[in-house]
């Protein structure tokens, strides 16, 4: 068996106040979120910690509003989803500075973790780390970076599987993941500008090479390609660094940040030029409780969409249509803290897709909407 290097970077300041356990249901105060234990059927988690993801309307007109498709009818209730705390308890606390040395009078009574990071490196040369707070590992190989570009790609589908293999071979499981997608495909890209008749020049080869150095999942551009018949064309070169994106699930269901866009739940860079991952990152897939809670109606529903949902329209020309033409069901993720202690809540939501039209350009957009009715939260703001 390789052996491994661990290294253990542990920070844990340590602070009164940690989950009691006891034999008896705890009482809910009216104002406050459910401590941690039992979860009943309804409203188990007392009042949702934080403000209400609600729009609030302005001063400003409503654009014009076209419906290609009408909201969905919503239910009375809902079932909204608690993430089990990605920071461990006393206990693990305890474990450690036994095994570590560490006197047992630094922590005292009632120790309180705030933090926890690992990391180690493996046989293979990876370089591993784990950060509590984010639920989140991340891993690099140290060394053998291989060429920026390369002069053609494998297929998206081969892409997509190396990621796949990497996981699977390190007994990662891809439960709580959605379908593996390209954050970017190159093919596609380089499909579509060769079909419409252009090519790379040397300007676009150096181009190719900056966006590579960059790095990023998404480009913050592409080239403009000359017309072939108009140019100096060269042999293409496309990023050797392809990222490969699982998006966060929970229930089945897609996950969605503020701006309605999904949220992602694992990452892998995969070097085509010998289809091997590089590096990347990955979510632990953590329990959840469940419990229902009253629902906004569907007026209110249609009254969120109309002002943006969370994150808004921004601020629309007087001429600006809004068209309204698709309608998808998720989860919200609500960020909270509850006695200090940083808290994931997926409530249910409505996910809006259309295109904002004004006098010069036409975009698209996509909105949520949590159901969770407003008067559920600890605060309304």
């Amino acid at each position: 068996m390789k052996r491994l290097f661990f290294i253990l970077v542990i920070s844990a300041l340590l602070g009164q106040g940690c989950f009691a356990v006891t034999g008896t249901v705890p009482s809910v105060e009216s104002d406050a979120p459910a401590p941690e234990g039992f979860a009943a059927f309804r409203k188990g988690f007392g009042f949702i910690p934080g403000p209400s993801p609600f729009a609030r309307p302005d001063s400003a007109s409503l654009p014009n509003i076209v419906w290609k498709e009408r909201p969905p009818a919503v239910s009375n209730e809902v079932t909204v989803l608690r993430q089990a705390p990605t920071i461990p308890g006393a206990l693990l606390l305890q474990n450690l500075t036994t095994a570590l040395r560490i006197p047992a009078g630094t922590l005292e009574a009632n120790p309180s973790v705030q933090g926890l990071t690992a990391s180690w490196k493996d046989g293979s040369g990876f370089l591993w780390s784990y950060d509590a707070s984010t639920g989140a590992v991340a891993f690099e190989r140290m060394s053998g970076q291989g060429p920026l570009t390369v002069p053609s790609l494998p297929d998206d589908e081969r892409i997509v599987n190396a990621a796949q293999a990497f996981f699977s071979s390190r007994g990662i499981g891809q439960q709580g993941w959605g379908e593996p997608t390209l954050a970017f495909s190159w093919n596609s890209w380089w499909f579509n500008e060769s079909k419409n008749g252009t090519c790379m020049t040397q300007a676009s080869v150096a181009a190719i090479a900056s966006i590579a150095r960059e790095e990023l999942p998404v480009p913050s551009g592409t080239p403009q390609l000359p017309l072939r018949s108009h140019a100096a064309c060269v042999k293409e070169e496309f990023p050797n660094m392809q990222t490969v994106e699982f998006h966060l699930t929970k229930d089945a269901q897609d996950v969605f940040d503020r701006m309605g866009a999904r949220i992602t739940g694992a990452r892998a860079f995969v070097r085509a030029s010998d289809m091997s991952v590089i590096r990347g990152w990955f979510l632990l897939n953590q329990d959840v409780e469940r419990s229902n809670y009253p629902a906004i109606t569907s007026e209110d529903l249609t009254a969120q969409l109309l002002l943006g949902g969370i994150g808004g329209f921004g601020e629309l020309p007087r001429n600006a249509s809004v068209e309204f033409t698709k309608f998808e069901t998720g989860l919200y993720a609500h960020q909270a803290s509850a006695d200090g202690i940083p808290r994931t809540f997926y409530l249910p939501a409505i996910r809006a897709l259309g295109s904002i039209t004004t006098e010069n350009a036409s975009d698209s957009f996509a909105v949520i909407v949590p159901l969770v009715r407003e008067d559920q939260y600890t605060r309304t703001e």
